[in-house]
């Protein structure tokens, strides 16, 4: 299997897109939580994509887009453009959807946890650190596509100068998913169990902040 990492241009922006769409929901496709994938991609991947291209990375096999990882090396500038700016537009576009009767039953359980309890249940993250998302499309999950993303990630990293990056994922109790990180010398920084999924898993949910130096 050839893996090639490359930046992520303009026409790989939907595939990444769609796989963010694909496997949002603990590797499955959203839409079991959300209706609105579009809305959900947004959240997760356009400020990276339009303010921080250059830190974006599609892994192809065999031409196809296997997964991806989109990351912020710039802090102030993800809480200026990201949380500040980006956000809020897409708070905006749910309030006129609510308002038109467009979410369904789960949009809105989804949206009480995130406004109600997410911050509760959302552990910290170092403060000021850069930041990455990762999603592979489920085919490809056998650790090679992940390593190939990490290594041109932190190489990036380590031409920035940045000190500590860190990522945020959603964990069952054995943990299984995110020893490939650890491997990798990323450590458990903070966890906090969630009940953003109890309506539609039987399982204990954790958010995990998994940490790693860089200097």
């Amino acid at each position: 299997m050839k893996v090639e990492i490359v930046n992520v241009s303009a026409y790989l922006k939907e595939p990444v897109r769609q796989i963010c769409k694909q496997t949002g929901f603990m590797g499955s496709n959203v839409e079991y939580i959300f209706s609105n994938g579009e809305v959900f991609a947004d959240f997760f991947t356009k400020y990276y994509l339009d303010y921080e291209p250059e830190n974006c990375f599609a892994a192809l096999v065999d031409g196809e887009v296997a997964g991806y990882l989109i990351a912020s090396l710039h802090p102030l500038k993800y809480v200026l453009l990201g949380i500040f700016f980006t956000n809020i537009k897409l708070l905006f576009r749910l309030i006129i959807d609510f308002s038109k009767g467009k979410l369904t039953k789960n949009d809105i359980n989804f949206l009480k946890w995130f406004f109600l309890k997410g911050f509760r249940e959302t552990p910290r993250t170092p403060f000021m650190a850069a930041h990455f998302h990762m999603n592979i499309v489920t085919k490809y999950r056998n650790g090679s596509v992940s390593l190939r993303l990490l290594n041109t990630l932190m190489a990036k990293a380590e031409e920035n100068s940045v000190r500590k990056i860190a990522f945020q994922t959603q964990v069952y109790d054995d943990r299984r998913d995110v020893r490939i990180f650890e491997r990798f010398g990323f450590r458990l920084f903070n966890s906090r169990k969630t009940t953003k999924f109890d309506k539609v898993l039987d399982k204990n949910v954790y958010i995990a902040t998994f940490v790693k130096e860089l200097v």
